[in-house]
């Protein structure tokens, strides 16, 4: 965990094997998959301790067709207003 600004940034890096194994669980043919990186990233309030973020990034080569192909996958999860009350209607 680190700072950066009014914010804190815990950063969270999975075993590689264990990514592995949950994508075979899934389903997924990992054999000729080489997982580079795999981290995700709160971006939590000082003052509040709400989290405001969460970012994920994959790094891997997988073969696809015969190549070898790197996919690179950012996926950013926005927070905001918590406590606020909310008012929704359900269709009728």
């Amino acid at each position: 965990m680190y700072r950066d600004g009014d914010d804190y940034i815990l950063e969270i890096i999975p075993e590689k094997e264990e990514i592995l194994d949950q994508m075979q669980n899934m389903g997924l043919e990992t054999s000729d998959t080489d997982l580079k990186s795999y981290v995700i990233r709160y971006r939590i309030e000082e003052d509040t301790f709400h989290i405001r973020e969460i970012e994920t990034l994959v790094d891997v080569e997988i073969n696809f067709m015969g190549m070898r192909t790197p996919v690179r996958l950012k996926n950013v999860i926005l927070l905001s207003n918590y406590n606020e009350k909310v008012t929704i209607k359900a269709p009728i």
